[in-house]
């Protein structure tokens, strides 16, 4: 029998975060940050899509499952959220003003 390969742990924005998909953990600093599964769908959808602006409409769409009508703030209450429990990492999650969110990892 094979070993069991380890998932790939990815980070995201500093050394300090790590976003784990397999386990669907975020590790800050070596300690597992405790996600809602929105905030955990959210911070995966952006990062794979990194420094693309994602819209509103396309996160309620693909992440929620639903067209977006106007009206809601899930989104911007959801980003608020994973922003608090990023810390140091809060600035890879940007608002593009009048267009949506974009994840950026520092250079």
């Amino acid at each position: 029998m094979n070993p069991r390969a380890e998932p790939p742990v990815r980070s995201i924005g500093t050394d300090h975060a790590l976003l784990d998909p397999d386990r669907r953990q975020l590790i800050l600093d070596g300690t597992h940050a405790d996600l809602t599964k929105l905030e955990f769908d959210v911070l995966q959808y952006l990062y794979e899509r990194e420094g693309r602006v994602v819209s509103r409409a396309a996160l309620l769409r693909d992440v929620w499952g639903y067209d977006w009508s106007g009206g809601s703030n899930v989104a911007e209450v959801v980003i608020s959220a994973l922003r608090r429990k990023l810390g140091d990492s809060a600035g890879s999650l940007q608002t593009v003003r009048g267009a949506g969110y974009r994840f950026t990892a520092p250079s």
